[in-house]
């Protein structure tokens, strides 16, 4: 089966970035091909994908490598080759983790420990080796990557899950809308009735964020997560808060290519929400819970050619914020975000950012014309390291 598509994927004081040229880097290695594969491949650029998704102990990731080939606006994605790696963060060999698996769904997340991996959709394919894993009814698969089997995680909700993320705790947040078509039809609002037409009811109500049990349970939304497009949840170290993002933004991450800005940082919790007075994406706790790493841009003339976003540090009670990272590449490349390809700076930065156990480090993609790997910023200092190089 192959996927074709469309690729669509505070002015502040900071520290200056140092980079250092870092000898350890881990080469990830490409996958095989199958023969069909390598003819389409011939004619397309590898352009792999590295995503950090949990600092294990002893000092390794857990990474989604997923290796694409494309060009222009039609790429596929190598499920030989893609899967996830144990990726020793000072250098050394990876190892793969589990069978060979690609999801064609984007939102992977990993479960705090480390055993399975989280991927969201519905209906949900998904490619194990040369195989295809299709769960109708799911809203949430999981990936056991000691086994790599696949099974439905219920979530106590429909269609229309987005971002979500699994607590310490054994709670499951998500960001979305929570009515099935069986809700609707049980909604009497949603009906016609004589003289008057139905309100107009569809699967994208009710969004906000939500939680519940990850062993099944009901889904409650929080208070006060109703207002606008929620997106990328985050549990504190507790499980006690969530950050996440508000805006109409349709590539959170991404929105320097999308044409919208970065929305709200919110914090919400039983009590209800509240905004922490700037604005990004992408939030990630601290260990400590006292600090949240997000995505931002205080839109000066260094970001200029869509050189991606920055990297800020902001405390979890909304005091000032400091940038830590801000991509000052020179060389740029053509990117396809649209019908017509846009100068893309190397080096942007995007996808989940992962602490390290100390809180000394934080490791994010960068994307470059080929292909995106890992790199790790000292959050004290501003010193950047590369992790891994495409292979």
């Amino acid at each position: 089966m192959k996927f074709a598509g469309i690729v669509a994927l505070l002015v502040l004081a900071s520290l200056p970035v140092r980079v250092t040229g870092q000898s350890n880097v881990v080469v990830m290695p490409r996958g095989p091909l199958t023969f069909e594969d390598a003819r389409q491949a011939a004619v397309m650029d590898f352009v792999p994908t590295d995503r950090a998704l949990l600092w294990l102990p002893g000092d390794s990731l857990l990474v989604g490598h997923f290796e694409a080939y494309g060009t222009g606006f039609a790429f596929f994605i190598n499920c030989m080759g893609s899967g996830f790696y144990k990726v020793p963060v000072g250098g050394g060999k990876a190892v793969q983790v589990g069978d060979p698996f690609c999801s064609f769904h984007g939102n992977v997340t990993a479960t705090p420990d480390g055993s399975s991996v989280l991927f969201f959709g519905e209906p949900a394919y998904a490619r194990r080796g040369v195989g295809v894993v299709r769960s109708r009814d799911a809203a949430l698969l999981r990936f056991t990557l000691a086994s790599s089997s696949v099974d439905t995680v219920r979530a106590g909700c429909g269609s229309g899950i987005k971002d979500a993320a699994l607590s310490r705790t054994g709670r499951l947040a998500w960001t979305g809308p929570c009515r099935d078509s069986a809700d609707i039809a049980r909604d009497p609002s949603c009906r016609s009735s004589a003289g008057s037409p139905a309100r107009s009811c569809s699967t994208e109500d009710h969004a906000g964020v939500y939680v519940a049990p990850v062993g099944g349970g009901e889904a409650r939304r929080t208070p006060g997560t109703e207002d606008g497009d929620a997106h990328e949840p985050s549990w504190s170290p507790d499980g006690a808060s969530i950050a996440y993002s508000v805006g109409d933004n349709p590539l959170p991450g991404r929105w320097e290519v999308s044409g919208s800005q970065p929305g709200r940082l919110m914090v919400a919790d039983a009590s209800g929400a509240r905004t922490l007075g700037v604005a990004g994406e992408s939030p990630s706790w601290s260990p400590d819970g006292r600090t949240i790493a997000y995505y931002g841009d205080d839109r000066d003339d260094a970001n200029a050619r869509y050189g991606g976003p920055r990297i800020y540090l902001i405390g979890s009670d909304g005091t000032t914020p400091r940038r830590i990272f801000m991509n000052d590449e020179v060389r740029t490349y053509q990117e396809y975000m649209g019908p017509i390809p846009m100068d893309v700076r190397n080096g942007k930065a995007f996808g989940t950012m992962v602490w390290s156990p100390d809180g000394r480090w934080l490791v994010f993609s960068r994307q470059y014309r080929d292909g995106a790997s890992l790199w790790r910023v000292e959050v004290s200092t501003g010193l950047v390291e590369r992790v891994t190089a495409t292979g």
